[in-house]
C-alpha cells in the first residue's frame, strides 16, 4: 500500500514503512505516524473495499497498523469493542439475541426471524473482537457461515449434561435446513 504525505511518497511492505523514493525504512516515530495516518485517510474505504468480506483480516489489519477501539468504533464497527460480556464464553450472538430451542425454547417462526436478524442486521457483542470478527457483516457469506457453523456445533456437540436433546436436534436440524436454503447464496 502507498501513502503521501507532505509530497513524499511511502510504501509498506509487510510490517514496515519505507520511502519510495529512497526505498529506506521510516524510523519507529515515523511508522507509527503513517500508520495513524493511513487509519484516517484509508481505513474506511478499505473496508468497504474487502474488510466487509474479511471482517477477521481486515481486524489483524487494523491491529496490526495501531488501531485502537476507536478507530473501530469510528468505521461503525462497534460490535468489535470488547465489553463486560467478553469473560462468558458461553453466550453467543445469537443467544444474546433470544434464540433458544428445544422443550423450554422458543417457537419455530420467532427462532427463525432471530436467524434472519442475525444474518442480515447487527447482532450483539459477545466477546472479545476476534471472537466477533468471525462472525463478519451483516449479509455477507462469513456472517452465513458463522451462524451455519454455530448451529451446527451446538447440534452436533458431544460432551453434554446427561438429558435428552432430542427436541434441540430436531429444532437445530430444521433450523439449519431453513436457514441454508433461505440465505445460502
Amino acid at each position: 500500500m502507498e501513502l503521501e504525505v507532505a509530497g513524499v511518497l511511502y510504501r509498506r511492505d509487510d510490517s514496515q514503512w519505507i520511502d519510495a523514493k529512497t526505498n529506506m525504512a521510516m524510523p519507529i516515530a515515523m511508522q507509527h505516524k503513517l500508520n495513524r495516518t493511513y487509519l484516517d485517510r484509508y481505513a474506511k474505504t478499505d473496508f468497504e473495499r474487502w474488510g466487509r468480506d474479511d471482517l477477521n483480516g481486515f481486524l489483524g489489519f487494523v491491529r496490526s497498523l495501531g488501531g485502537t477501539d476507536i478507530d473501530l468504533i469510528r468505521l461503525g464497527l462497534d460490535f468489535l469493542v470488547k465489553t463486560e460480556r467478553d469473560a462468558d464464553p458461553f453466550e453467543s450472538p445469537l443467544h444474546l439475541m433470544g434464540y433458544i430451542v428445544g422443550k423450554e425454547g422458543m417457537p419455530t417462526a420467532e427462532r427463525r426471524q432471530i436467524l434472519a436478524d442475525a444474518f442480515l442486521g447487527e447482532i450483539p457483542n459477545a466477546g472479545p473482537a476476534e471472537y466477533m470478527a468471525r462472525w463478519g457483516m451483516p449479509g455477507t457469506k462469513q456472517r452465513f457461515y458463522a451462524i451455519a457453523g454455530h448451529i451446527r456445533r451446538c447440534r452436533d456437540e458431544l460432551v453434554r449434561p446427561a438429558c435428552d436433546y432430542s427436541v434441540a436436534d430436531d429444532d437445530w436440524t430444521k433450523d439449519l435446513n431453513w436457514f441454508a436454503a433461505k440465505f445460502r447464496s
